[in-house]
């Protein structure tokens, strides 16, 4: 885990073609290597496997305001093809949501700001098969329902 904050901290920022590749090879040779030991080690258990790409996923979304706007896509696809779309695209999803949720916009440019978010969402959806897309929506409106109704505080 120790690479990915290191990455969302210091590379994803930077704007050349050097770097860029640089990220597109750790995620394609660390991630699947992490997972993979992840399931030698807990028999393959989802939930605990959910929990390993969440954090993994937060750190992107995290460093995703100070990424390049061109480099988003490509980072985030490339992130995702990795992981697997079908089972870990909602996770992104709800992240990004999050993000847009808990980001300190002006009153006048929250308007603007999902529209810009909203069309990225898209975009970024775009990337992935249609079956890909609906297996993520039923996963998010899952995970909606398990919500609590009312928050404590």
């Amino acid at each position: 885990m120790p690479i990915f904050t290191f990455m969302g901290a210091n590379i994803l920022r930077l704007d050349d073609a050097y770097s860029f590749r640089v990220i597109e090879q750790t995620l394609t040779m660390v991630i699947p290597a992490l997972i993979q030991a992840h399931q030698l080690s807990e028999g393959g258990s989802s939930p605990s496997l959910v929990a390993v790409v969440t954090r993994i996923v937060h750190v992107f979304v995290d460093a995703l305001p100070h990424v390049p706007e061109h480099r988003r896509l490509p980072v985030l696809h490339q992130l995702v093809q990795t992981l697997s779309p079908a089972p870990f695209l909602w996770i992104l999803m709800l992240l990004l949501f999050k993000l847009h949720a808990s980001s300190s916009t002006a009153v006048s440019g929250k308007k603007a700001a999902l529209e810009n978010d909203v069309e990225f969402w898209i975009s970024l959806c775009c990337q992935f098969d249609v079956s890909d897309q609906l297996t993520s929506l039923i996963n998010i409106l899952n995970f909606l329902l398990q919500l609590p109704e009312d928050k404590d505080d």
